[in-house]
């Protein structure tokens, strides 16, 4: 029998996973899918306090201590999904719920047939791949007094200074796709709207939503990619998102993101095409007038 307590202090955990494993260690205690998948039983349970205890014990206060709170939530969070995904033999006693969760998106829209750039979270930098960006685990980006953590690519002279900041939260990365063009989709309803998105420049960020040179058209894609998406929209019973695709070289159509709440923001073409297509989305569904 293993006993993995929750609401410890940061730094006496390590975490590791990617899309199709994941190990979570404290106190001497490691479990892992494997030590899962053998099991014949996992309790998985909260203790019911009012108001609840952190699920860690962090030293940062204010909003940089709700970041970190938000950042370990959804790592463990994906790390109690995957256990469970990967057990369907194991009997659970308070299974852990399916979550919007950026990592848990990765996994299904993997399971729908798109491509997904290999993902890892993990508390040690040197677990973590070579040429790859970071970003947030938490679709909640904000870091403290209107700064967010934007994608950041992790080159090799910032690498343990960006990590070391971001401690004790694990960290999120992604391989680096060499890009061709990128598109942005909303999904609403059944309805699709795509953006092709130019940048004017190649000096610029690499999270596009900072790049004040962008420009967008109207574009399309291929039916395969289409049909997965539309696969991945039953699957997670999301009505309306927004998917973030890059296409490289080799014209591989990659998915780097997923925003469930189909935010939109300032990327969007002259016409409106995806603010257009939400709308038209939610007006079908409600069978109300096209506008």
């Amino acid at each position: 029998m293993k006993w993995l307590q929750l609401g410890l202090s940061a730094n006496e955990y390590e975490i590791h996973a990617t899309q199709s494993e994941a190990t979570l260690c404290s106190n001497g205690i490691t479990i892992s899918n494997h030590d899962i998948c053998a099991a014949g039983v996992v309790i998985h349970r909260r203790w019911r306090l009012s108001p609840p205890k952190p699920v860690i014990k962090l030293i940062l206060d204010g909003d940089p201590g709700n970041f970190g709170q938000r950042e370990w939530v959804a790592a463990l969070d994906y790390t109690f999904w995957l256990w469970r995904r990967l057990s369907p033999k194991t009997l659970w006693a308070n299974a852990p719920n399916v979550v919007q969760d950026r990592l848990i998106l990765y996994r299904l829209a993997a399971e729908c047939g798109l491509d997904v750039p290999d993902t890892a979270v993990a508390t040690r930098y040197y677990q973590l791949p070579a040429n790859v960006v970071a970003k947030p685990i938490a679709h909640n980006e904000h870091v403290h007094d209107g700064a967010y953590f934007p994608t950041t690519n992790l080159t090799s002279s910032a690498r343990g200074s960006l990590l070391s900041a971001r401690s004790p939260c694990p960290h999120l990365t992604q391989t680096v796709i060499q890009v061709k063009q990128e598109l942005r989709v909303v999904y609403s309803f059944g309805l699709m709207g795509v953006v092709s998105l130019l940048r004017d420049t190649k000096a610029g960020p690499i999270d596009i939503r900072y790049d004040s040179s962008v420009r967008c058209f109207r574009s399309s894609i291929p039916t395969h990619v289409e049909a997965k998406l539309r696969a991945f929209a039953k699957l997670t019973n999301l009505a309306i998102f927004t998917a973030d695709i890059l296409i490289d070289s080799n014209e591989k159509y990659w998915l780097i993101d997923v925003t469930p709440s189909g935010t939109i923001g300032s990327l969007d073409d002259d016409r409106t095409t995806l603010v257009t297509c939400c709308v038209e989305g939610i007006l079908k569904e409600l069978n109300a007038p096209s506008i």
